[in-house]
């Protein structure tokens, strides 16, 4: 492949995912983000380990349409999951961005990770191929104790009322007065659940 085949090989992926990210943003919408971010680590670690079986230049120029495709929802699918995963908006920017610091460090390493698993002078990319994919596909597993967790959190005692326990507070809120410190204390507890409740309607 010639080098400047190579660089029109990255915009077409970059462009496709574009694509993806759209797609997948309008699916998140529809039916939560655990799903489709899911789906999107999942396939985008198949394809990875697929990349060792692409042997000519129309085969990979395929192949980088469709990662680029599967790829692009990972970058704006996860900072929308932290919402339900720390449903009090007190720490959420801190928590978001020690997600971010992680993510930044991994980003940061795996470009020399990569280089060294290259091998033959830049002909032999399996050390590379089977390192990402074997990485995304744990990066996959994760998602799913992820996700399983938020399902029985949702599902557990704690939130499987919160209409409930918000009416009982604003009871609560009457008796003791709306001035009162105790009152504000309990219309925030009614603000939070009532905000994940409306968040984790999405979970699944």
């Amino acid at each position: 492949m010639s080098r400047s085949l190579s660089l029109y090989t990255i915009v077409i992926a970059q462009a496709v995912s574009i694509v993806g990210r759209l797609l997948a943003a309008y699916i998140a919408s529809r039916i939560g983000v655990m799903i489709p971010w899911l789906i999107s680590g999942a396939l985008s670690a198949v394809m990875c380990l697929a990349w060792a079986g692409i042997h000519d230049t129309a085969s990979f120029i395929a192949y980088a349409a469709l990662y680029g495709g599967f790829s692009g929802p990972l970058i704006p699918l996860p900072p929308s999951i932290f919402p339900v995963v720390c449903p009090d908006p007190k720490v959420l920017g801190a928590r978001l961005g020690m997600a971010q610091a992680i993510g930044a460090t991994a980003s940061l390493i795996g470009s020399p990770i990569a280089g060294a698993l290259i091998r033959d002078n830049g002909r032999n990319y399996l050390g590379l191929q089977l390192f990402s994919g074997f990485v995304m596909l744990i990066g996959a597993g994760l998602l799913v104790c992820l996700w399983m967790t938020l399902v029985k959190r949702r599902n557990s005692w704690t939130y499987s009322k919160p209409h409930e326990r918000s009416v009982i507070l604003l009871r609560l809120v009457l008796v003791t007065g709306v001035e009162s410190r105790e009152g504000q204390e309990m219309l925030e507890m009614c603000r939070d659940m009532l905000q994940y409740s409306l968040s984790s309607a999405y979970l699944t």
